[in-house]
């Protein structure tokens, strides 16, 4: 294999040296240019996203599994916490009436009067 030469003059009069690269190196780097702009498309086709996402990988089976029904709107909601003691009920109770929240149009609301200690 040998790589051809040429020398030129630059317009400073430096002598510049040109190599012209093989026949086969060219084709190499035509290849690997041609890769590498396909590798750009690929998720955009559908190999790309099967390859991305096997069917067999758990992902996938969850995905294909799942349930896209919109849960119910939930009936009751009740403010938990330790300061549920102060209002009669036990702590972190969800049941305690004096802390249930009123629905005002989907949005779950309470006003709770709470002394003022460490509450977690």
């Amino acid at each position: 294999m040998q790589l051809l030469s040429s020398i030129s003059l630059t317009s400073s009069g430096r002598r510049r040296q040109r190599r012209a690269i093989s026949g086969s190196a060219w084709w190499v780097h035509l290849f690997g240019a041609i890769a590498l702009v396909a590798g750009l498309f690929l998720p955009l086709t559908t190999l790309g996203q099967a390859m991305a996402l096997p069917v067999d990988s758990p992902v996938a089976q969850r995905l294909q599994t799942a349930d896209d029904t919109v849960p119910a709107a939930p009936v009751q909601v009740a403010a938990i916490g330790d300061f549920q003691t102060a209002q009669g009920c036990a702590a972190f109770d969800p049941y305690c009436q004096t802390t249930q929240l009123v629905n005002n149009d989907g949005i779950w609301t309470g006003v709770f009067a709470v002394s003022p200690v460490a509450y977690s």
